[in-house]
C-alpha cells in the first residue's frame, strides 16, 4: 500500500515512507541478528541512501528533509553491522524496464507507477544512484561487492554468490 503513495504523491509521502522503510529494515536486521540468524536480504541498510538521494535529485523532497534523513541514517547505521557480501544485479535500464513490464503484465507484481514516463524516470534515476553508490563505496566495502552485469550470466553468478555465502558461514 505504501508503494502506491510513494510513486503517486512522492512530494507529500516520499520522505516519510523512506524513513519508515529505513527504520523497518534496521529493526528487522537488528532483531534477526540478535537472535543468531544469518541474513540474506534484497537490500542492505547501506543502500537506503540511494532512494533518498534520488528523491532529492528529482526534487521530490527538500534539502532539509534529505539532511534530516541522512543524519538519522548515520545514527542507525552505527547500530548495524556492515554486510559481509554486497551483491548487485547491474542490468541495463532497458532490461530492467522490459522485465518490470513483463512482471506487471503477468501479475507477478502490481503496477507501482502511475504512468510509463514516471516508471522510466525512476528506473533510470535508481540505476544512476546505484552506479554512484557502488563507485563511491569505501575500499573495504568495494572488496565485498559481487556484480552480475548480464542476464545470461545469472546462473553462474548465483552459484558464485552461494559459494561465497557458504564459505562465510564456516
Amino acid at each position: 500500500m505504501l508503494l502506491s503513495f510513494l510513486s503517486a504523491d512522492t512530494s507529500n509521502y516520499g520522505y516519510l515512507i523512506q524513513l519508515n522503510f529505513m527504520i523497518q529494515r534496521a529493526l528487522i536486521i537488528k532483531s534477526w541478528l540478535d537472535k543468531g540468524f544469518n541474513l540474506v536480504m534484497e537490500r542492505s541498510h547501506l543502500e537506503d541512501v540511494i532512494f533518498i538521494n534520488f528523491m532529492l535529485s528529482s526534487e521530490y523532497i527538500s534539502k532539509a528533509q534529505h539532511d534530516s534523513y541522512i543524519n538519522l541514517w548515520n545514527s542507525v547505521n552505527e547500530l548495524l553491522p556492515e554486510p559481509d557480501v554486497i551483491v548487485f544485479i547491474d542490468y541495463s535500464v532497458e532490461h530492467s524496464l522490459t522485465h518490470l513490464d513483463d512482471d506487471e503484465k503477468h501479475g507477478v507484481r502490481p503496477k507501482e507507477f502511475p504512468n510509463e514516463e514516471m516508471k522510466i524516470k525512476w528506473i533510470k534515476g535508481w540505476h544512476a544512484e546505484y552506479q554512484h553508490f557502488t563507485d563511491n563505496l569505501p575500499k573495504h566495502l568495494r572488496q565485498r561487492v559481487m556484480i552480475c552485469n548480464h542476464p545470461s550470466e545469472i546462473d553462474t553468478f548465483s552459484d558464485r554468490v552461494i559459494q561465497k555465502a557458504m564459505m562465510l558461514r564456516r
